[in-house]
Parts: C-alpha cells; sequence; structure tokens
C-alpha cells in the first residue's frame, strides 16, 4: 500500500497543502487551498505570539486566484476556480467569512483549517508542517565536532549562553556539517518555545491532525532548493516571497548557511497600491493580482502602468535592501557569493520580477516554475490546476518533499523532540509490538556492554572538548588557557592575565562598518581612511556634493555606538558640487 505524505503550509493569506503518494517513485496527486477569512487579511498583520527574532514562518500566500480556493484534494474533483474578479458570489463569501471571524476567538487559520480537515486532506494520512507565525527561529553555531551525537552532548552548555530565553523552556534541533570555509564545524539550530509547540498540536489534535513533523519553515525550504538549483551550482539562493512574510534560504556546498525571515512582502506591495491611488485594500489587491508588473524604464509605457510599476518597486525597495544586507555580511563573514537566486511564493509570479531583482542583485534570479517539475506531472496530464496556482503551492511541496528524500532525517531540523516526540498513529505500534518486544531482549545482552563503554566514552568527549578548547584559545590569546576564570580574566584585562581584553572589533570590520554606514544615495569618493588601533582614532578625507551631504554623513557614522565622537576638522567648498570634508573620529571599538 502507498504511504501518502501531505505537506501542511500555514499561510498567512491561505493555507495550502500538496499531497504526495509514495512508492518505488514519489508523485504529486493532489492540491487544496483555502483563503483565510478576510477579516484577518484587513488587519494590521498576522499574530505573532513568538519571541521577536530573526527567523519567522510565513505561509507565502499573496498573488492567488480571486477565487477563494483551490482544490484537487485526492478522491474529491476540482471545483471551478474562474470566477471573475469582484464577482457578488465572492464578495459575499468573504463577507460570511468576516462575521465567522468575528464570532470566533481563535486564530484565522484554524477556521481555514477546519474548512481544509472538512474535504478529507488529513484522512489517515501523514503530516508535514511548521509552527505559525514566525514562532521558529534559527541560531548558527561554531562546533568542534562534525559528529551529531557528540555536538548532542556539548550544545546545552553553548545554547544556554546564546539563546534569548531559558533552555528549559524551548524545543531545538540541529543540523552539523562543515562550515563554508572548510576550516570549523558549524551547527544551524532551530529552535521554538515549548508552550507555543503545545498550542500548537493541541489546536491541530482536537481537528484529528497530528504532525509527524514541526519544522523551521525556512529550513524546510531546502528540499525544493536542491530540486531547482542547476547542477554543479556552489552557492544558492531561495527566496519565498509571500503575504506577509519573505523567507530566505542560503545553501553553499549542500549546507544551509542562512535562513531567516523578515516581515516584507506582498501584503506591503498592496498597502503601497492603495496609498498611492487611494484606493480600499480590496481593490488595490485585485488590481496588483490583474496588472501587477515591473516594467522597464522605456518610452511608448502607459503613463498608468508606469505609476503602478513605479509603486511597486518603491515598496520593494525595504526588502531589497535587507538581503543585499544579508547577502554582504555572509560575504563578509564566511566569503560565500550567491550564485543563482530562485524565486518562489505568491508575490513571485509579479511580472518582470526576476528581471527586476537580477539587476538589483547583480545574481541571476528566475522564479522556480512548480508546474515543471516532474513529480507534478501526473496532475497536469490529467488536467488539474493551472500553472497560476502552483505558484503558491512551494513551501508546501518542499514540506511532503521531507518524507521522500529525506527519509533518515539527516537534513531535517525537527522541533518534536522530548516531551513533543511524535509517537506514531496506534494501529501502527499495535503492528510492532512483535517487533518491539524481539528488539527489547536484544536490548537486555546489549545494557552492560553499553553501561561499561558509557564512561569511556564520556571521558574521551570530555578530552576532546578540552583539547578544542586549548586549541581555540590558543588561537585567540596566543596561549592555551582551560578555566572560565582564566578566559574570563583575559576578556576583561584583569589581575591574571597579562594580556589586553579582546577588541570589540578588528580594524578590517571597522573599516567594513564606516563604509557600510555611508548613506547609499549620496555619492561620496573617499581620499583617505585610516584607522589607527593604538590610538583609537580613525581619520576620513573625501569628497562629496555639499555641506549638507557632510553633515547626513556624520550622523550616520554616530550610529556606530562604540564610536565616541565624530568631529568635522575641515570642509573645504572647491565648487557648487563638491566639497572636501575631513573628519576625525574617536573609536572605543578596539
Amino acid at each position: 500500500m502507498a504511504t501518502r505524505i501531505t505537506g501542511l503550509d500555514l499561510g498567512t493569506y491561505s493555507l495550502k497543502v500538496v499531497h504526495l503518494e509514495l512508492q518505488r517513485d514519489f508523485k504529486v496527486v493532489g492540491l487544496d487551498e483555502e483563503r483565510l477569512p478576510t477579516a484577518h487579511l484587513l488587519a494590521d498583520g498576522p499574530t505573532h505570539n513568538g519571541p521577536a527574532g530573526e527567523a519567522q514562518a510565513d505561509g507565502g500566500g499573496d498573488f492567488d486566484n480571486e477565487a477563494t480556493r483551490v482544490q484537487q484534494a485526492p478522491g474529491a474533483q476540482p471545483q471551478d476556480a474562474e470566477a471573475p474578479e469582484g464577482a457578488d458570489g465572492q464578495l459575499e463569501n468573504e463577507a460570511q467569512a468576516s462575521e465567522n471571524t468575528n464570532s470566533e476567538h481563535e486564530p484565522a487559520w484554524l477556521q481555514a483549517l477546519d474548512a481544509l480537515a472538512s474535504r478529507g486532506n488529513f484522512d489517515g494520512q501523514w503530516v508535514v508542517s511548521y509552527l505559525p507565525d514566525g514562532q521558529a527561529m534559527t541560531i548558527r553555531l561554531e562546533v568542534p565536532f562534525d559528529n551529531k551525537s557528540k555536538v548532542t552532548s556539548i550544545l546545552p552548555h553553548i545554547l544556554m549562553d546564546r539563546l534569548p530565553i531559558d533552555l528549559r523552556s524551548v524545543s531545538y534541533d540541529f543540523v552539523v556539517g562543515p562550515g563554508p570555509s572548510g576550516e570549523r564545524n558549524d551547527a544551524l539550530v532551530g529552535f521554538a518555545r515549548k508552550d507555543h509547540i503545545a498550542q500548537m498540536l493541541s489546536n491541530t489534535r482536537s481537528r484529528g491532525i497530528d504532525p509527524v513533523i514541526l519544522g523551521v519553515p525556512e529550513l524546510m525550504l531546502r528540499y525544493v532548493a536542491e530540486r531547482a538549483a542547476a547542477v554543479g551550482t556552489l552557492s544558492y539562493a531561495m527566496l519565498d516571497i509571500g503575504h506577509s512574510f519573505t523567507r530566505l534560504l542560503v545553501m553553499h556546498q549542500g549546507q544551509p548557511v542562512l535562513a531567516r525571515s523578515v516581515r516584507i512582502a506582498g501584503r506591503d506591495i498592496t498597502e503601497a497600491i492603495a496609498q498611492q491611488f487611494k484606493l480600499s485594500f480590496e481593490d488595490a489587491e485585485r488590481l496588483k493580482h490583474a496588472r501587477g508588473a515591473i516594467l522597464p524604464a522605456t518610452e511608448g509605457q502607459d503613463p498608468a502602468m508606469l505609476a503602478l510599476s513605479d509603486c511597486i518597486a518603491g515598496a520593494l525597495r525595504p526588502l531589497i535592501r535587507d538581503m543585499r544586507r544579508s547577502f554582504q555580511g555572509l560575504y563578509a563573514q564566511d566569503r560565500v557569493k550567491v550564485e543563482n537566486i530562485y524565486l518562489i511564493g505568491g508575490t513571485s509570479r509579479l511580472k518582470n520580477l526576476e528581471a527586476f531583482l537580477t539587476a538589483e542583485f547583480s545574481v541571476p534570479t528566475s522564479r522556480y516554475a512548480l508546474e515543471n517539475d516532474e513529480i507534478f506531472s501526473d496532475l497536469g496530464s490529467s488536467g488539474g490546476p493551472g500553472a497560476g496556482q502552483f505558484g503558491a503551492m512551494g513551501l508546501a511541496s518542499s514540506l511532503a518533499l521531507q518524507q521522500a528524500v529525506d527519509k533518515q532525517d539527516r537534513k531535517l531540523v525537527n522541533l518534536r523532540q522530548g516531551e513533543f516526540a511524535f509517537r506514531g498513529k496506534s494501529s501502527f505500534v499495535r503492528s510492532q509490538m512483535m517487533r518491539i518486544a524481539a528488539f527489547a531482549a536484544v536490548l537486555v545482552l546489549l545494557l552492560a556492554a553499553f553501561l561499561a563503554t558509557q564512561r569511556m566514552e564520556q571521558r574521551s568527549q570530555m578530552e576532546a572538548m578540552r583539547a578544542a578548547l586549548l586549541k581555540q584559545t590558543t588561537d585567540l590569546f596566543g596561549e592555551p588557557l582551560d578555566t572560565q576564570r582564566k578566559i574570563e580574566a583575559r576578556l576583561t584585562g584583569g589581575q591574571a592575565s597579562d594580556g589586553s581584553f579582546v577588541p570589540k572589533m578588528s580594524a578590517y570590520e571597522l573599516m567594513y562598518n564606516l563604509v557600510s554606514r555611508m548613506p547609499e544615495d549620496l555619492t561620496v569618493e573617499l581620499e583617505r581612511l585610516e584607522v589607527d588601533t593604538d590610538r583609537n582614532l580613525v581619520q576620513i578625507i573625501g569628497v562629496t556634493s555639499n555641506a549638507q551631504a557632510v553633515d547626513r554623513i556624520a550622523t550616520e557614522l554616530e550610529q556606530l555606538k562604540c564610536l565616541r565622537e565624530v568631529r568635522k576638522d575641515r570642509l573645504q567648498v572647491r565648487s557648487e558640487t563638491e566639497v572636501l570634508f575631513e573628519l576625525h573620529i574617536s573609536s572605543g571599538c578596539s
């Protein structure tokens, strides 16, 4: 009997499911989608009960068909999704959804989940999903081992100093692999608060759904990202632009090196259109769906379409700046340069978006057309959804693919750990009782040997940890330090150490931060940038357009917290468009 896996994407615009059937091969056998109540979409953004942090989740359901859902659930006939824009029937449905939202005191996504469940989407199937509303986060750490079992024993001690909340209140999982430079090992850790996981499972179980996996959405993108990337590509990025969030995953040599989400996406474009053209949110959304495009600046274009294009491009600027900083930071820290960018998500269907982002990032950018993936071939040949309805199914597809391509969970970060571990369906457990009894007998025989070797292994791990600590402290301080007291004394310049404290940043980092603070819209030609770490002084000599620009430069540099004083020592007006300036900066960064 074939195993059926369902990827459940808890979007902020709509909930989406992709049904994958596993036999000798795997194929997508059904899709379904349910739009969230309209009142939720018109609120001030999605509910966010999770802790603040970089990595957040998003369902990415913008740019969906004007019909409230697109269905091809297993065993069901596809519904007609050809309702015209502004159809009276749809407006009545949206009004009814708004009334339902006001009458309920539960998250809006649960109402959409009820609708999906009522259509048999979760009957007897294994479900892979994630925590909604950005409640899961990621952190990357350097670790001394490349073996997950060894890292497991020391990771809690590292996380206690790095997590923003008490380690006892979170559930976490990680993947470990070589760092981008190849000279160290990195652990990419996903974590979430236990009370959020408990609430999520309580909500889904009350509807007969018990997800086998709860992942971190941006990390779960790797399964579809690996299908999208061209063979031989060393470093690439998957960008999932949804309704309220944009998720970014950067892969380098088969390992994730950056995973984060930002709360800038399709909704911001809709709000910009509404404000620019004095439209309601609903009308702005319809206009975006019907006419949204980023046009090249050429003669003969319709002025109205150019105005709409400029509005959309302007709304995307904050997202582009944020993504550009992510790419620049990754290159500065790890020398990882993204070679290709692949787009998924509802908003990725904006016309000419690929060309626009290619120009902005100077990196080849293309939309990953799910409808052309061979796993969807059965749907296409059977008259399934059109290409436009596949656009927002990227994350749901990736969730389902996890069980097909990562059966040993070597790439998986699953937050269902410890008390939340998936116990399996009762019928499955009963069928395994005989095998469990046989394994139990073998385990009794192995227990004695295990206990005897456990102590030896612990000693070996302690020695390995001590050797790694001595090596790292020697590389950092020039001498081996093996106690917390000695390390703290060296860091703070205490009596127990002859060395000075570790600087907050190197001269290179300080120069990089100073240049990065220069306003992007100003023309600045630097003639001299000198960092004297011994005297804690920085001298900048350059040419810009006017005196006001010099004031802006000084103001921006003052935002760098470790700078004590930014002083303008010389200001020479050479012409109306050329001013020579000299800044002297007192630094506390080193």
